[in-house]
């Protein structure tokens, strides 16, 4: 039973959270009773196939995969990526068909950011559907929300706000449904406050976990690459718990260990 209906995973440049977004991946397609609608926009296809790949899910029918990374735009297709080139035997220029690329228009207009994104969330509404008549319980997985509304070029702060509403409201209306939002904090612009303030409000005040990496702060070590720190909003009593783990990343797996709780 999915207990955590809304998630925040909260990274920074210094601090990559990917292996948080791969765990979530892992838990959701392990069960056959649950689905997963994957929007991708910080990695490419060939990169989450190497993931899956290890997981042992890659053929899993409770994927649905939105892909705004291979294609971001109408006009322009990326045939040769760099990143994808640069890991070995992982570029692939043929995409099975389940893998729905998700385009965005760049004609300026008043409507260009609404058009962009009620397109999205038409796919995403689409397939939901398509798995609540299964019976299945949902999680929604953006593996990176900044990236994805700069893709638009958009300079507005309500679009944040906006975009982050719709999303939330997805897990409102349905106890069968959950959203997990990555988030990059460095990537918030630093001339205006709205959108951050925004964010730092709600993560707490409307999110039930909260994954949040920091690097570690004492400086280069082989055995702690970082902090990751589990906060648990208790929204019925008005309360809050954290329980900070360390964690080494290895070539084959993420280590855990030294927590405390506060």
């Amino acid at each position: 039973m999915i207990v955590d209906h809304k998630i925040i995973v909260e990274d920074s440049n210094a601090c990559t959270g990917e292996f948080v977004i791969y765990s979530l991946l892992e838990l959701y397609l392990r069960n056959q009773n649950n689905g997963v609608i994957f929007v991708a926009a910080s990695q490419s296809f060939s990169h989450y196939q190497a993931v899956l790949k290890k997981l042992t899910m890659i053929d899993s029918s409770q994927l649905v995969y939105l892909d705004q990374f291979g294609k971001p735009f109408d006009y322009n297709v990326f045939d040769n990526l760099p990143l994808s080139q640069a890991i070995p035997n992982t570029h692939t220029s043929k995409l099975p068909k389940k893998v729905q690329f998700q385009q965005f228009t760049l004609v300026d207009s008043d409507q260009m950011l609404d058009k962009n994104f009620k397109s999205l969330f038409t796919k995403i509404e689409k397939s939901l559907k398509q798995m609540q008549n299964d019976g299945k319980q949902v999680l929604v997985l953006v593996d990176n929300i900044n990236i994805m509304i700069n893709g638009c070029y958009t300079k507005s702060e309500l679009d944040f706000i906006e975009i982050m509403n719709e999303f939330t409201a997805i897990a409102d209306r349905d106890a069968r449904m959950s959203v997990a939002i990555g988030v990059n904090r460095d990537l918030f612009d630093c001339e205006s406050t709205m959108d951050l303030d925004f964010y730092r409000e709600i993560k707490n005040s409307v999110f039930d976990s909260v994954y949040e990496l920091n690097r570690n702060l004492s400086g280069y070590s082989r055995d702690v690459h970082g902090q990751l720190n589990i906060i648990r909003n208790k929204h019925n009593i008005g309360e809050q718990s954290v329980k900070n783990v360390k964690f080494r990343l290895t070539e084959n797996k993420v280590e855990l260990f030294e927590h405390f709780t506060i």
